[in-house]
């Protein structure tokens, strides 16, 4: 039979198969998360939220805003302006004092106490320093009414007195009255009172408000907490009506105060349109205001006249080319080279001066240049002529300069002649530039001072109608459920807390024991086959085998499932064998041979445990045994048969352990184990055999080596065996080719939901005697046992 690979065991299925068999867990951690929680809103102080919605309305005409023209300010810091209103100290003092924020009346009841509010009564002290003095001296009184309308107060040991309400009792430095107030009446009882410092009421209450934009910058939302719904909502509504005072007490005094500046400005201004004026005035006389644009006008014509010298320019230029070009000529000729000349060029007409010198100059360089094609160059004709050239260009220059220097000197006295026009003109113009600035000025203070009469009569008029630009669109109600903490949150959080603790939970054991609890799980995690299961139920202790009535008919069904596993040739051999001690492999052994005796077959049971040897210890008889027959070099067929006991029936028989051996793996490989079982497989129809646990010693292996036709039968037991045993089982089998291993798992309990058989699982076992048997006599057993039975402990 080949062994399938052991399956993973944090699969989601498997989690889940956990988690439900475990709901308990779950179901407990839940309850207890939901009492802490009824707890914790039971006796923690709530806080509660009011919220009204508000409205500013931008239409209303005021001083910073106005719908017919722009706003003078930024839209967010007008809105941020109404939003500190509602927490500034003036108005909030006003609350304070209009609803006596700075006292707290409790009533105490049975189970604690309750906040009362509005008031229901006020003390009032005579004269007035003696209330700051008491109330410094006494944080807190209490106060018992009656039903004669009589009262008494005290403080501790301190204070004592008593009274009747409305009328004063005389008290150490003053008098004292408890006055009730209007509409009400205190019902008999004990009271607390507590006063608070007002600074400190105010400075708690502007925290306790919160203004924040709902809908953009025209809608805003006030809130305020407290840890009385009733309060705060009363709180609220007296803030907005507070507001909206303050809001109409601001208006009138800016529209006060703007007024008065207007004033202030319109004096200003008309002083200034009078400065204006006058100084216009002797302009006017000192310009000759008369005729100073037909002077500008008479020197612009001149002006233009003068500087209408284009034909100069150009002139000059041109005597300018003609220089440059006589001069490159007269410096060729004197240096003596006998090279060809170029003409000069000119733009002069035939007419012009100067344009004839151009010509003779230009005939006698064409006659330099024939020359020095006929003449030698040191040739007395060309020199000559080159001594006529050098003096008619000099004199050509000459000429040409003194043109110039004219031009020049003309455009002096040209520009002579502007600058002594161009200072009236400009005196002219400044003037002008003077007189329109002051012009503007005088029209400007004119709008101005017509501007400011107007907004005059526009605060005057918006004065005597001031309405508030806060308008309640939402006013505050009594808050039902507190904000914090919030019942809603606190029972999710609780049950989140509670499932998330009670599943963790059964993760976190599971990965700590990692057992199998049902013959399903084991199943999708066995790599061999499971033959079947064994449950826990009481049995008689007495009798030699131990089986109450339920296990015996599950032996019979195991018997009936062995008959198809063993082999056709050969005397069946079953090995019994689990991982570790206490998985209750002893007992699943002696059960089973001693309902295969119950069939009439001849049976041996062998005790091949040679270390702990439970089977031997439990009969008592451990003198001659396996062990003796190992270790005997002579071992004879009658040794094994003295061996060989009768175990409580005719055909069925018991060979122990023998005594304590020092090396029982090696006992167990010799060949006298091998011809002790030929000699029990000849003698007898069955043969079962109790080993050591195969996760701690090798023992099992060495006699599975001398019985190849064995079955091995591997013992998981329930709640007890982890699952890391299967991997060892795996790698057993697939290392030492084991054929015909199968699992049975004991010790299911008879309570739990069944599989297979369908009984169960529990505990059996000698080690395991004092914990889950008990006698009829044992009334602390009978309970715990029913415990077991109807509780997953």
């Amino acid at each position: 039979m080949e062994a399938t690979e052991v399956k993973d065991i944090w699969d989601i299925r498997r989690i889940l198969i956990i988690i439900t068999r475990k709901w308990w867990w779950p179901f407990l951690s839940l309850v207890l998360a939901l009492g802490a929680a009824w707890a914790y809103l039971r006796y923690v102080e709530p806080t509660y939220k009011s919220d009204a919605t508000i409205q500013v309305d931008l239409s209303i005409p005021s001083i910073l805003s106005d719908k017919r023209e722009h706003s003078t300010f930024p839209t967010e810091l007008f809105f941020e302006g109404y939003m500190e209103i509602f927490t500034l100290h003036e108005v909030v003092k006003q609350v304070v004092d209009t609803l006596h924020l700075d006292w707290e009346i409790y009533s105490r009841g049975k189970v604690g106490r309750t906040l009362i509010f509005p008031l229901p009564f006020y003390i009032e002290l005579s004269p007035y320093t003696l209330d700051s003095i008491f109330w410094h001296r006494y944080k807190s009184v209490s106060v018992r009414f009656y039903e004669d309308k009589s009262y008494m107060i005290y403080a501790g040991d301190s204070l004592s007195f008593s009274g009747e309400v409305d009328k004063w009792v005389a008290i150490q430095g003053g008098r004292c009255r408890i006055r009730w107030a209007e509409g009400s009446r205190v019902a008999p009882g004990e009271y607390e009172i507590y006063h608070f410092p007002r600074p400190q009421v105010i400075t708690s209450w502007q925290q306790r408000i919160s203004i924040v934009p709902k809908r953009g910058l025209t809608v805003l939302q006030v809130s305020i907490m407290d840890k009385s719904p009733t309060r705060a909502a009363y709180v609220l509504n007296m803030l907005l009506h507070v507001a909206r005072d303050y809001e109409k007490s601001l208006k009138q005094i800016q529209y006060e105060r703007a007024i008065k500046y207007i004033d202030t400005l319109l004096a200003f201004v008309g002083r200034e349109i009078g400065k204006v004026q006058d100084t216009l005035a002797i302009i006017e006389r000192q310009a000759d205001a008369p005729f100073m644009q037909a002077r500008r006008e008479y020197a612009l014509r001149a002006f233009t006249t003068i500087l209408d010298q284009s034909e100069w320019n150009q002139r000059k230029e041109v005597l300018n080319d003609l220089l440059s070009q006589v001069q490159s000529l007269i410096t060729i000729l004197k240096e003596g080279r006998k090279s060809p000349l170029t003409p000069i060029t000119s733009s002069l007409d035939d007419k012009e001066l100067g344009a004839d010198i151009v010509n003779k100059a230009n005939d006698l360089i064409q006659k330099w240049n024939q020359s020095l094609r006929i003449y030698h160059e040191n040739a007395y004709p060309l020199n000559k002529l080159r001594e006529d050239l050098i003096q008619w260009l000099t004199y050509a220059y000459s000429v040409f300069s003194v043109q110039i220097k004219y031009i020049d000197m003309l455009s002096l006295q040209i520009q002579k002649s502007f600058f002594s026009q161009r200072g009236k003109m400009f005196r002219d113009i400044s003037m002008e530039r003077d007189f329109s600035i002051l012009m503007e000025n005088l029209n400007l203070s004119r709008e101005i001072y017509k501007m400011l009469l107007e907004k005059k009569i526009q605060f005057s008029i918006d004065k005597e109608a001031i309405v508030s630009s806060i308008r309640i669109t939402q006013p505050s109600i009594v808050p039902i459920v507190p904000l914090y903490p919030n019942p809603f949150q606190v029972y999710v959080i609780a049950l989140a807390f509670g499932l998330i603790s009670g599943v963790g939970g059964i993760i976190l054991w599971y990965a700590f024991t990692q057992t199998v609890s049902y013959r399903v799980d084991l199943e999708g995690l066995a790599p061999v086959s499971i033959l079947g299961e064994l449950p826990y139920a009481s049995a008689d202790r007495s009798a030699t085998v131990p089986i109450s009535g339920i296990q015996l008919e599950v032996l019979r069904s195991l018997r009936s499932a062995l008959s198809f596993v063993w082999d056709a040739e050969g005397t069946p051999t079953l090995i019994v064998s689990s991982t570790v001690s206490g998985e209750g492999k002893t007992y699943v052994t002696r059960s089973l041979a001693y309902v295969y005796a119950l069939a009439g077959h001849k049976v041996l049971l062998i005790d091949a445990d040679l270390r702990r040897a439970s089977l031997s210890q439990e009969t008592g008889l451990r003198g001659n045994g396996l062990t003796l027959l190992l270790a005997n070099p002579h071992l004879s067929d009658s040794d094994i048969e003295q061996a060989i006991v009768s175990y409580g029936r005719d055909n069925f028989f018991f060979l122990s352990a023998g005594p304590s051996a020092p090396n029982p793996p090696e006992l167990l490989e010799s060949p006298n184990m091998k011809n002790i079982i030929a000699y029990v497989q000849k003698n007898f129809d069955f043969i079962f055999i109790d080993t050591a646990p195969l996760g701690l010693v090798s023992d099992t292996l060495s006699i599975v080596r001398h019985t190849y036709n064995s079955v091995i039968l591997y013992v998981f037991r329930a709640d007890y065996s982890k699952i890391s045993f299967l991997k060892h089982l795996y790698d057993l089998v697939q290392k030492n080719h084991l054929r015909k291993v199968y699992l049975l798992f004991n010790g299911t309990k008879l309570s739990k939901p069944r599989y297979g058989y369908g009984y169960g699982y529990g505990y059996y076992g000698k080690e395991y005697e004092r914990k889950y048997y008990f006698s009829p006599s044992d009334r602390k057993g009978a309970t715990w046992a029913k415990l077991r039975e109807w509780l997953p402990l």
